[in-house]
């Protein structure tokens, strides 16, 4: 999946087409790619959290909730996957 900025966009799109992963090109909102660049390497729930209350004006709570459930629609859409346990 490659990332490209365009008109202050951040689009990703797929490379090449494997028939397993993601085929479509996506559009992400601000908290998606504060999301999308802190998962450049693997990044715990806490590290992406801390990443979008230094970015934006929420509560630690807030952050998490706003992560753990954009965390999960893109694994839906396998762009993402979990590599340790789920947060309860």
């Amino acid at each position: 999946m490659a990332m490209r900025v365009v008109s202050g966009e951040t689009i990703l799109m797929p490379v090449r087409s494997t028939g397993t992963g993601p085929d479509s090109i996506y559009v992400l909102n601000a908290t998606g790619t504060v999301i999308w660049k802190a998962l450049e390497a693997p990044a715990s729930l806490e590290a992406i959290a801390d990443a979008l209350v230094a970015e934006f004006d929420v509560t630690r709570e807030e952050a998490e909730t706003d992560a753990l459930g954009y965390l999960e629609s893109l694994e839906m859409i396998r762009l993402v996957e979990s590599v340790g346990e789920k947060a309860p």
